[in-house]
């Protein structure tokens, strides 16, 4: 893998094992995985809108957008500190043994 990594265009023994892939295949991959990721966050947000912060002044923020950072608002929160910034919105259950 280290000899792919350091000279990908190169012929290693990795193209042994992992089919060529021309770049148009390659691009439209790139394009459904940004398009997954960019409707994945929206629908989140919009969840987090509608439901979590409905009625509140102060509600959860919303996830950057990581594809297209400039259509995220200034006070998003960064997908890799969404599980401990989320933390503090979630509220705590005690349950008693039955």
């Amino acid at each position: 893998m280290k000899e792919w990594v350091d000279h990908p265009s190169a012929s290693t023994n990795l193209d042994d094992i992992l089919p060529c892939v021309d770049t148009a295949t390659t691009n439209q991959t790139l394009l459904e995985t940004q398009d997954t990721i960019n409707n994945t966050v929206a629908n989140i947000n919009n969840a987090v809108t509608s439901v979590i912060n409905a009625g509140s002044a102060d509600g959860m923020p919303l996830i950057c957008n990581p594809v297209y950072p400039e259509i995220s608002s200034a006070s998003c929160v960064d997908i890799n500190n969404v599980s401990q910034v989320s933390y503090a919105y979630v509220p705590i259950v005690f349950c008693c043994p039955i």
